[in-house]
This record gives structure tokens, C-alpha cells and sequence, in this order.
């Protein structure tokens, strides 16, 4: 953008000697000094082109008085005074080619002086046409309607008092020019043979065409006003977009670099017009995710609830109808602007699969190793300890000394929870192809729970069943899911050693069955759910647990195409919630990685 040039010699004289010059245009044009036409450009020179096109369309206007009065003299004879229109042709050919000259030199000025100019040079064209009128057959010239002509290109660069002024000039000049030739008849120059000869000076004809005349030259003030503020509007409108899609498309490209530059997708447009979902459909139900979060954009918010209450997954395309999304961008450039948000949002989940995928195949590997090693130490164990636990039982059998059976019964029980690891690490190590059939997963839970209640940490705890109805089959090996369930239940028992409360729900939700077991226990710590999978890693207390337990659940799990996903707060309890899909023939399908959260 060039810097305005600055004259050293006067650094006041346009603050001091023109009242525009320090004003900005738009508070210029609202106040009705500058031209309105003139105003909207964005140059000087294409203020000054406008002059110049009037100076073209001058010199038309000279030749054209010039060859038309020589012409009606000689051939009709209708002139009676050609040396005088002459004489006014050749002066209005002058004036114009000062106007030429000054254009010139305000496409180096500029500022009021435009305006000044302006406004001479159409006061000049009324007074010539006025003069031409008056000596070319006044009140009866047919050319009477060149006013409308002025009337109209005034309304198109003027603003509306100045064009008011100009339509104004022109009724009073030509009212003036009527009623002196009416009241005094020998100021009326006729047109001879054309025009009857009295009827200037005819009062109700003069009074009909002043009438006549005034409403005509107003009415076309007024519309051609009209029309020319509805362009200026749509000029202005038209250039307020381009501006806001520039500065969209810079602040876009600058977040863009930005993100480049700082390898991050944490970077969003600027909205103005977001507004809190629940504020806009009224809505209470405070466990829904979107629900007072500090994401606003609730279309990129996962598992929420809409006014349904039924929890939907995150897609923009599904929400475009909302109205939430449609307050958030209530135009093309702010449509932009949300769109370059979600497609950031969308990469910066990808990101996070990515390398949430890249940790669960270390892990994988890890467990693979860890798989290997536990089958041969399973193995090279197993073998001794039979011999051991079968030596100590022949020697229990002999003895005879109380207290050599009580040691004997203790070595009896720590073998039999060495023997209950090795089976465990077995079990780990082992591949699992049991075959699948479809179950019905609400009965699995039910007899689970008639399972769990005989166990002696049941007793204490209140057990609370929730099974959806129509809650579809799905393929799945009954005996491993079992085996699922009767971890996760054993563990919320483990949780909740002085009693306690234990949810179970089931429900089919995005084609998926979903178990959740919600206890009242003592919870985990966020350091100790980021540990819970992994082999031998136990909250238990020594000798109570082998680590191994939902290890092999979440294996089984996602062997089933499945996920675990846990919440939990230490002193509060814990949910885990298992997520099978639903499949109604046997396929592959993929493992997926465990899902853990915290609240």
C-alpha cells in the first residue's frame, strides 16, 4: 500500500483549510461532503476518470449546440439568434477546457478540491443549458427534458443534499427563465415555425408546464436517488466481503503457517458467533459431554446427546442442520473459518489415532515378548513344582508331627498359588481360537451374577442388574466372554473389600453392545489407569493378585474386535465399560486398541 505523500512546505494546510481532508472518506460520505460515486473509489485518478468522462461528454455537448444551431438556421430558418448560441457553444468549450486543465492537476491534489470542482462543473452545464434554451425557444424548446439528464448523472456522483441542491438549481433556473418570458415578452426568443407564437407567454400554459415539470425533474431525483443509494449499498457491501474474505483468507493462511511452524493442530479460527449449545436448545442434561464444556463447538464433541437424549457419534455433516451450527457461522466467510476448525480438529484426531495405534503396537510386541517368556517360564516351572508339590504331599502322608504338617500345609498353599500363576501365565501365553457362535449377552450376565453372589465378597455388596430388551446377539465365544465378565465382576469385588454397591447395565448403542460395570469401590489413581492392561501390574495387595487378570480381558476383548473403556476417581469407584460389535456372522475383524479415560 503506497504511504500518502505529505506536503513539507504547509503540514496544517489541509486540517486547517479543508474541512474533508481530515476526515475519513466513509465519515465524509455519511456527512454528504464528498460525491458519492467519486467517494466509493478507491483513487484519485478514478475520481478524477469520472470528470474526464464528464469533460468528454462536454465537448459532445459544444459540438453538438454548435452543429445543430447552424443547421436549424440554415435549413429551417427556426433560429433567430445563431451567433449567440454560437457564442455560447464556443464559451462552453472554454469553460470546458479549464475543467480539462483542472482535472489534470487534481489527479495530483485530490482531496475537497474534487469536490469543489465537481459541483462547478455541474452548476456550469445547468446555466448553459438553461441559456441554450432560452435562446433557442425557451419554454417551447422540445429539449426541455435535458434537465432530467443532469438530474440524473448529479444523483449518480453526488450525495444526496448535494444531488437535492443541483435538481433544486436546476427548478429554480428554469423557473426563473419560464417566468420571465411569461411576464415579459420581449425577452422570448422563439423558435420561428415551430413553436405557436404566444404560447410563452400564456400563463396556464406556463403554470401547467412548471407543474408538469417540477414533478417530473423531482420524481426523477427521488428514484434515480433511490436506485443509486441501493448501487451505492450493494457497492459497499460488495467491497466489506471482498475485505472480510482477505482478511479470512490471511488470518487462514497465517494460522495455517503457524501450525507449520509450531507442528501443532491446536490452532483454530477465531469465531465471534459461537454460543453455548445448551443455552440454544435449553437443554439440562448435564452428563452429556458437550454439556458446559470449554469446547464450544459441540459438532466436535464426541458421544454427545442431542435433545433425544440418545447419544450420537461426531459428525459435522450430521449436524449441519442444528442450530447451534447454523449461529456458529451465519455466513459464507465464517463457514470458512469453521470449516478450516473442523478440518484441524479432524487432523488433530487423526494425529492422536496415529499415535495412540503406534503405542498399542509396541505394546502388542511387548505383550509378544512378554507371551513368549511367560510360556517357557510357565513351562520350566511347572515341571519342578509338580515334583515339588508331589514330594510334600508323600511327606505330609508319612509324618506324623503336628507341627511338621502345619509347616507342610503352609508349603502346600504357596505352591498351589505358584501353581494358580503358572496356570495364569499359561493361560496369557496361550493363543486363543475358541470357537464362536452367537450369544445372547444379557444372559452371560445373568449368569455371571447368579456365579458372583456365591462368592463370600459378594455378600456385603449390593448387586444392581439393568439388561436392555431386544439387546441383539452377537458372534462371540461364550466361554471367553464368561471369563470377561467374571474378571471385571471379581475385581469390582476385589475394590470394595467393606462393602459397597455394583451396576451392571447392558444397551446397544452405535451397533455396538455395551456392558458397564459401575462400583462404589476405592478407584485408581490416573497413574495407576495408564498400568491396569499390562501383564503383573496389580493395585492388589501382595498375594492377592497375579497382574494377570485384565491383561488377558482386554486380549480377549480385542481379539473380539472390541474395546474396554475405564473411568474412574480414587475414593469414588470405578466403571469400565465393555464395547463388542455387533455381528451377526462370523468375519474377520480388527483389533483394537484399549480405550482409557479419567473423570
Amino acid at each position: 500500500m503506497a504511504t500518502p505523500e505529505i506536503d513539507a512546505r504547509c503540514p496544517t494546510a489541509h486540517s486547517a483549510c479543508d474541512p474533508v481532508a481530515a476526515l475519513p472518506a466513509g465519515e465524509a460520505v455519511s456527512a454528504g461532503l464528498l460525491p458519492r460515486g467519486i467517494a466509493d473509489t478507491a483513487s484519485d485518478g478514478q475520481q478524477v476518470a469520472r470528470l474526464q468522462w464528464l469533460v468528454r461528454l462536454r465537448w459532445a455537448a459544444a459540438a453538438g449546440l454548435l452543429a445543430a444551431t447552424w443547421i436549424t438556421a440554415g435549413l429551417c430558418h427556426a433560429i433567430t439568434r445563431p451567433g449567440t448560441l454560437s457564442a455560447l457553444a464556443a464559451g462552453l468549450a472554454v469553460a470546458n477546457g479549464i475543467f480539462w486543465l483542472v482535472n489534470r492537476r487534481l489527479r495530483k491534489t485530490g482531496g475537497q478540491s474534487i469536490l469543489a470542482w465537481s459541483v462547478a462543473q455541474g452548476l456550469t452545464d445547468l446555466v448553459a443549458l438553461t441559456l441554450t434554451l432560452h435562446y433557442s425557444g425557451g419554454v417551447g424548446n422540445p429539449f426541455v427534458f435535458f434537465y432530467i439528464f443532469h438530474t440524473v448523472i448529479a444523483n449518480i456522483l453526488f450525495a444526496p443534499p448535494i444531488s437535492y441542491l443541483h435538481t433544486a438549481t436546476a427548478c429554480v433556473l428554469f423557473g426563473v427563465m419560464a417566468a420571465l418570458e411569461c411576464l415579459v415578452p420581449s425577452l422570448h426568443v422563439p423558435l420561428v415555425g415551430m413553436v405557436p407564437v404566444g404560447l410563452a407567454s400564456s400563463r396556464p400554459f406556463v403554470a401547467a408546464l412548471l407543474v408538469s415539470f417540477y414533478a417530473t425533474l423531482v420524481i426523477t431525483a427521488h428514484l434515480t436517488g433511490r436506485l443509486a443509494g441501493e448501487l451505492r449499498r450493494q457497492s459497499a457491501e460488495r467491497g466489506r466481503q471482498e475485505r472480510e474474505l482477505a482478511d479470512c483468507t490471511e488470518q487462514i493462511a497465517s494460522l495455517i503457517h503457524r501450525a507449520e511452524m509450531e507442528e501443532t493442530f491446536d490452532i483454530r479460527y477465531e469465531n465471534p458467533h459461537l454460543r453455548p449449545c445448551w443455552e440454544v436448545k435449553h437443554c439440562r442434561s448435564e452428563i452429556c459431554p458437550a454439556h458446559k464444556a470449554d469446547n464450544l463447538r459441540c459438532w466436535q464433541v464426541a458421544r454427545k446427546h442431542c435433545l433425544d437424549a440418545q447419544p450420537k457419534e461426531n459428525r459435522v455433516p450430521g449436524c449441519a442442520d442444528c442450530p447451534v451450527y447454523q449461529i456458529a457461522r451465519p455466513d459464507k466467510l465464517t463457514e470458512i473459518g469453521e470449516s478450516f476448525n473442523n478440518m484441524m480438529c479432524f487432523l488433530e484426531r487423526h494425529a492422536h489415532d496415529t499415535a495412540e495405534l503406534q503405542k498399542q503396537i509396541m505394546h502388542q510386541e511387548k505383550m509378544a515378548v512378554i507371551g513368549q517368556i511367560a510360556a517357557g517360564v510357565a513351562h520350566e516351572i511347572g515341571n519342578p513344582l509338580a515334583s515339588i508339590s508331589s514330594l510334600v504331599q508323600y511327606v505330609a502322608r508319612k509324618s506324623e508331627d503336628p507341627p511338621v504338617k502345619e509347616n507342610l500345609a503352609v508349603v502346600s498353599s504357596h505352591i498351589g498359588r505358584i501353581s494358580r500363576i503358572v496356570r495364569d501365565m499359561m493361560d496369557f501365553a496361550r493363543p486363543m481360537d475358541t470357537a464362536e457362535d452367537l450369544v445372547d449377552v444379557n444372559e452371560l450376565v445373568t449368569q455371571a451374577i447368579t456365579m458372583a453372589k456365591y462368592d463370600k465378597r459378594a455378600r456385603r455388596v449390593q448387586i444392581d442388574v439393568a439388561t436392555s430388551d431386544g439387546l441383539p446377539r452377537t458372534y462371540a465365544s461364550a466361554d471367553q466372554l464368561m471369563q470377561v465378565l467374571m474378571n471385571i465382576i471379581s475385581n469390582a469385588l476385589d475394590a470394595m473389600p467393606g462393602g459397597g454397591s455394583l451396576s451392571i447395565v447392558t444397551a446397544e448403542m452405535d451397533n455396538e453392545v455395551r456392558i458397564s460395570f459401575s462400583d462404589t469401590g476405592m478407584g485408581m489413581t490416573e497413574n495407576q489407569l495408564t498400568h491396569i492392561f499390562e501383564p503383573f501390574y496389580t493395585t492388589k495387595e501382595v498375594g492377592q493378585g497375579t497382574g494377570l487378570g485384565l491383561t488377558v480381558t482386554d486380549a480377549i476383548v480385542r481379539k473380539l474386535g472390541g474395546r474396554i473403556h475405564v473411568r474412574s476417581r480414587r475414593g469414588v469407584g470405578s466403571t469400565f465399560t465393555v464395547c463388542l460389535p455387533v455381528r451377526q456372522k462370523p468375519e474377520q475383524h480388527d483389533v483394537l486398541p484399549s480405550k482409557m479415560a479419567t473423570s
